[in-house]
């Protein structure tokens, strides 16, 4: 039904980072010199905005994650002593088959690393309804915002699918092995809780 379609690609940092397909418009129709000067006259500002997109959610894939057992800790016992006699939320999800694969698929990977890279994407998955922390012993722990704690299992129910999504061409199944945990103000401490005590 349509006779004329326009593509415009925009690159942000020399890669491809967004089209946009102009279907129903009629400048397609009488000239296309007048979509060329929209488009030139939107270009830098549209690259610009889209490069510092690209940054902001890089950024957030870190901002959101934690390396080690004490940050960890720390990051729970902190939400524990705001969260107002409420119980903090976390879901420990191993990632160890992944990591293992990833090894697989390329001998010379750093299984730390590897399992770094993994983090960071779960942390960048999260945004902002959660922080991902690395514990010493592999686990990844998912500590929940106050507004997403009734929703847990659905939250990591969506971090399998995207993970499986993401390495889809590995050869396996991604089992995060989730358990729940509801750490509570006048509990078991939080090592005890997380079971690295």
């Amino acid at each position: 039904m349509l006779r004329r379609i326009a593509v415009v690609a925009f690159c942000a940092n020399d890669e491809l980072a967004a089209v946009v397909l102009v279907l129903d418009c009629p400048y397609l129709s009488v000239e296309s010199l007048a979509i060329k000067l929209i488009v030139s006259a939107i270009r830098e500002p549209a690259e610009a905005l889209l490069g510092r997109n690209q940054e902001a959610r890089r950024r957030a894939g870190f901002r959101h994650v934690l390396s080690g057992t004490t940050e960890v800790v720390s990051h729970i016992e902190d939400q524990r002593r705001t969260a107002n006699h409420q119980p903090v939320t976390c879901a420990t999800v191993s990632v160890s088959g992944l990591v293992d694969a990833i090894c697989t698929a390329y001998p010379g990977a750093d299984r730390y690393r590897a399992s770094q890279d993994v983090l960071r994407i779960i942390g960048s998955m999260l945004e902002e309804t959660a922080v991902a922390g690395l514990l010493d012993d592999g686990r990844i722990v998912v500590s929940l915002s106050s507004d997403t704690t009734a929703h847990a299992d659905l939250v990591v129910h969506q971090l399998g699918l995207g993970l499986g999504q993401l390495f889809c061409e590995m050869d396996a199944t991604i089992d995060l092995a989730p358990q729940i945990v509801r750490i509570r103000p006048d509990g078991p401490s939080v090592t005890e809780a997380l079971g690295v005590a």
